[in-house]
């Protein structure tokens, strides 16, 4: 997976933004159980607990995505996600939600992007991601966020650098779970744009959550992450048939 480029733009760009999707989950039949695959001990290195991610989105290539990132000023905004990555490029089926505005809706593929305006029977709006108008625009800075968290997630080279400086076995119900804080190497956060990150796993070893501290004062503050679903994460395009296109128009 290539190295993710550091994310540029801010909470601006999604209150600015409505868009929607259409998603439909698949059964993941013939992938082994998450259980199969690598786990994390209690003294995990860096590499093995990049590694934990980046095996399982490979592996399963579909998954579950529920992702918030924290703002100045206290502004949240949280991504209820399906993240397809079976094919050449990743598809993303996305519910927004913001502290202080509406709730959307969008599927991002490789060239458009597809919006609900939210009224009872009204078409989904088609729009390019490769255009140059402010639609455009918009909806390509979403779709770079987006993609940026995923590819961060998997980013073995950033993930894998550094040190483990503190390990805390948390209670759980009636298991537990180990928390990890990895400083990241500074070559590699001034690559990534991701200068720290923490990796909750459970009794089992296997990865829960995961949250990106970013370098510098620009964006947001944090990106929490918490990945489920392997396997059941397929994305359709809305039907063709309720699409109004405005990615034709000049």
């Amino acid at each position: 997976m290539p190295t993710p480029t550091p994310l540029r733009g801010g909470l601006a760009v999604l209150l600015l933004t409505g868009l929607a999707a259409c998603g439909s989950p698949t059964s993941g039949a013939g992938a082994p159980p998450p259980s199969a695959l690598p786990t994390a001990p209690a003294d995990a290195s860096p590499q093995q607990l990049s590694a934990l991610l980046a095996d399982r989105m490979d592996r399963y290539r579909s998954f579950r995505l529920h992702l918030t990132t924290d703002h100045k000023g206290g502004k949240r905004v949280v991504y209820d996600m399906a993240v397809d990555r079976r094919g050449a490029h990743p598809l993303i089926d996305a519910k927004i939600s913001l502290s202080d505005g509406p709730r959307l809706r969008v599927v991002l593929t490789a060239t458009h992007s597809y919006t609900d305006p939210g009224a009872s029977g009204a078409r989904w709006i088609k729009n390019s991601l490769t255009g140059d108008g402010p639609g455009a625009r918009l909806d390509r800075a979403l779709a770079d966020k987006l993609l940026y968290a995923i590819e961060a997630s998997g980013d073995r080279r950033t993930l894998g650098s550094g040190r483990v400086t503190s390990t805390m076995r948390v209670a759980r119900g009636s298991g537990h779970e180990h928390r990890y804080i990895v400083q990241v190497a500074p070559e590699a956060a001034r690559r990534s744009g991701v200068r720290e990150y923490e990796l909750w796993v459970d009794r089992r070893g296997e990865p829960l959550r995961l949250a990106l501290i970013p370098v510098g004062p620009d964006g947001p503050k944090r990106w929490d992450l918490t990945f489920s679903g392997w396997g059941q994460g397929a994305v359709a395009d809305p039907p063709a048939g309720k699409i109004h296109d405005l990615s034709r128009k000049p």
